[in-house]
């Protein structure tokens, strides 16, 4: 895999990766969406992992405004996911 930064998520602003991780992990709520978001919407689905847990999608993914066909597929693929742990838990 091609190594992938963090700032490549951000390519219109000029952020330094401690700072967008800083907004991450202390930033406002708004700032904490707002870079779940550019992460989902601008980097390589095995690089997202590197940035961002899934509990950490998890809590802001309601407030996330992205486009109608990459909501749905995350809204699917997080659905799959609890389901999957739901069953797992059961057995």
């Amino acid at each position: 895999m091609k190594h992938t930064s963090l700032t490549q998520a951000f390519w219109d602003y000029n952020y330094s990766e401690r700072e967008i991780e800083a907004k991450l992990n202390m930033g406002t709520r708004e700032e904490k969406v707002w870079v779940v978001r550019r992460i989902l919407e601008n980097l390589p689905y095995e690089a997202i992992w590197k940035y961002i847990t899934l509990s950490q999608l998890k809590e802001h993914f309601k407030d996330l405004r992205l486009r109608p066909q990459l909501k749905n597929i995350w809204e699917y693929t997080l659905a799959l996911w609890d389901k999957y742990d739901k069953e797992k838990s059961a057995h």
